[in-house]
């Protein structure tokens, strides 16, 4: 049997989070979940994955622990924003991820983060810690067609939110 070792890392408030399904017991069948109406066997070949490691940035928290705590606590992630008020956007609140600059720098080499936007930003820090949780070592997933990275990612950029939100008044 081939298996496949899967990053899956939801991040933001997704809009589609693939979910891989398997037997629990051999008298279970085997069940293939569908990646927006593709069926995961079609595009690999393979019957089964085995998910290693999953990583999430959200405004519920950073990491898998933080968000797990907001969530057991109903802690909400949504807070007032001055930017969208100074923009003219009726809705003043936003689901934001908590990280700063500082905290990409930290996070991201500089020679990827100067070509950077924000979602970009938040996608690496969720694929880099689904990558520390699999604890694969490069040599594993680096140029190999049998690991696969899945992201899923809601939000826009601000200045897209802005000009649709003008175009409809």
């Amino acid at each position: 049997m081939q298996l496949l070792p899967l990053l899956l890392l939801p991040i933001l408030a997704t809009s589609f989070t693939p979910t891989i399904t398997s037997p629990l017991s051999p008298s279970s069948s085997l069940k293939t979940s569908t990646l927006q109406g593709t069926s995961l066997s079609a595009v690999t070949g393979l019957k089964r994955v085995v998910i290693t490691g999953y990583g999430i940035t959200s405004c519920l928290g950073n990491t898998v622990d933080d968000v797990q705590k907001s969530l057991e606590t109903a802690k909400s992630g949504i807070t007032f924003s001055q930017e969208y008020k100074d923009l003219g956007i009726k809705a003043n609140v936003r689901g934001r991820p908590d990280l700063e600059e500082k905290d990409f720098k930290e996070l991201i080499p500089k020679s990827s983060l100067r070509f950077m936007g924000m979602n970009a930003k938040y996608a690496y820090v969720a694929m880099q810690r689904a990558i520390e949780m699999s604890g694969l070592p490069e040599e594993t997933y680096s140029n190999n067609p049998r690991v696969a990275g899945i992201l899923g990612q809601g939000g826009t950029s601000i200045l897209v939110s802005a000009s649709a939100e003008r175009a409809t008044c």
